[in-house]
């Protein structure tokens, strides 16, 4: 997905094959100690660039862990218990989400926003603690992935999303506009053209040719960008239209996403596992008619109760069956040995 959490996306997508090359432990101790080191970093930034680089490396931190720890998971669990596997690993993902904004708003609101970053330092530590018996056998293939297919990926995103960004302003046939889609357009084809040569690539092309893969990573990449844009003017609706502040903001955004979690927990005890295609429809089937009457009933009345609460509630559902659908179906379609993965979403 577009940089989920802040994370670099292009970084996340080349970290498959670097987690096969020097093993999926230790990138995820590497990624977890970067993490914790940029948010202490952040937490005492005594100015704007400090804090920008530090964001920069912290951005980076689960970048390397995520792929490594959806690896670790499928690598640790039989075949059999793979599907349940995966949909409690993203019902912790939904959980984070619903405990981080609303943890966050009040040690904001309550403290500084230097504390939120504090927070890390022990969440990170003890991370480092709980991984210290992982795989102490965990193997690598030295095989390190293609470094300039990687620059290429990461430049050709960042100028996409720099063109996405400035074109509102700026203008969409503005020459920074247009120089900046030219040059993702350039560097996205070296990357494929690389990608597609190269005995060691950092995007694994080949996987596209799996069909249920590709359409597993298409799928996430179409509800990735609707997903993101919803909680977004979802957040900016409750603080523009109905005055709320930061915290109680965060606070009525984190219902949808403790349902999500509990939905992937639902999911993974399931006797009978619920096929990717029908998780995938139901869900998608869901989240639209979530979306569509709260885009019809909204006014600039509040109404959390009686509106934003229940459609809430069952866009929590929508997303927990798409999440675990798609993770489900993109993971499962890969060879096991591909299970240091790229990102299904």
């Amino acid at each position: 997905m577009l940089a989920e959490g802040g994370r670099p996306f292009a970084i996340e997508i080349a970290n498959g094959a670097l987690a096969d090359a020097v093993g999926r432990t230790r990138l995820f101790r590497v990624g977890t100690v970067l993490f914790t080191l940029a948010s202490l970093g952040v937490a005492l930034a005594p100015d704007f660039a400090v804090l920008l680089a530090g964001r920069a490396v912290q951005g980076l931190g689960p970048a390397l862990l995520l792929p490594a720890s959806l690896a670790l998971v499928l690598a640790e669990v039989p075949a059999d218990r793979r599907r349940p596997a995966i949909a409690l690993w993203s019902a912790a993902g939904a959980l984070a989400a619903a405990v981080g904004p609303a943890v966050g708003g009040v040690v904001v609101d309550r403290l500084d926003w230097r504390a939120v970053f504090f927070l890390h330092l022990p969440i990170g530590a003890w991370v480092l603690w709980a991984a210290r018996g992982f795989l102490a056998h965990d193997a690598r293939d030295h095989r390190v992935p293609d470094l300039a297919g990687s620059v290429l990926l990461a430049l050709s995103v960042g100028a996409l999303v720099y063109g996405l960004t400035e074109a509102p302003g700026r203008g969409w046939t503005s020459p920074v506009v247009l120089a900046a889609f030219t040059g993702a357009a350039i560097a996205g084809c070296g990357a494929g053209v690389r990608s597609l040569r190269h005995e060691h690539p950092a995007l694994r092309t080949d996987l596209l040719w799996n069909t249920s893969f590709a359409t597993a990573t298409g799928i996430s990449t179409l509800y990735g960008v609707a997903l993101f844009a919803t909680m977004l003017l979802g957040v900016l609706f409750l603080v523009d239209v109905w005055d709320y502040s930061a915290l109680r903001a965060g606070l009525a955004m984190t219902p949808a996403a403790v349902v999500t979690a509990a939905t992937g927990v639902g999911i993974s005890r399931l006797r009978v596992p619920l096929p990717p295609r029908v998780m995938i429809c139901t869900g998608a089937l869901v989240e639209a008619a979530a979306t569509t009457t709260l885009a019809l009933a909204i006014t600039g009345t509040a109404h959390f109760v009686s509106l934003w609460l229940p459609v809430g509630a069952v866009m929590g559902v929508g997303i927990g069956l798409l999440t675990v659908g798609i993770q489900t179906g993109g993971t499962l379609a890969a060879p096991p040995q591909h299970f240091a993965p790229q990102p299904v979403c």
